[in-house]
């Protein structure tokens, strides 16, 4: 069992060390860029959620992580203060393949005891659809509701 839910749509690239054991919990740790590929079916909005915390990399401090689209564009980021539960939300995208990038900012340190950079490690990484509104994608309501 890896750190992804069941399901085709969300399949880990370059960056990521293999699945660790502690305990009970399963995590893989992340380089200074991770790559991970979502598929889509239906054009449609996506929301990311990864159970995570920061690692030696960053000083075990909290620390911004941006997702990168397969421009190099940043879509998103939030911040990681401690071991937590995030959601990313990914704009609706064309069906296909999409190649995205994680990235910690202000990371890149190395401890004595271990050569890989290690950044963060995740316990969970999923990719949902985004609940669908009663307007298309890229029409935005205003004032008067709820």
């Amino acid at each position: 069992m890896d750190i992804t839910s069941h399901g085709a749509v969300l399949a880990l690239g370059t960056g990521w060390y293999p699945v660790e054991t502690e305990g009970e919990q399963r995590f893989r740790w992340s380089s200074e860029s991770a790559e991970f590929r979502l598929a889509v079916l239906d054009e449609a909005p996506y929301r990311l959620v990864l159970q995570l915390e920061p690692g030696p990399g960053v000083e075990l401090r909290p620390f911004l992580l941006s997702v990168f689209d397969s421009e190099d564009k940043p879509l998103r980021r939030a911040r990681v203060v401690g071991r937590e539960r995030i959601t990313l939300d990914i704009p609706p995208l064309a069906p296909g393949v999409h190649r995205f990038t994680l990235r910690s900012e202000g990371g890149g340190k190395r401890i004595a005891s271990d050569p890989r950079s290690l950044e963060f490690r995740v316990f969970e990484f999923q990719a949902v659809p985004a609940e669908l509104d009663i307007v298309p994608p890229g029409v935005r309501l205003l004032k008067g509701w709820y």
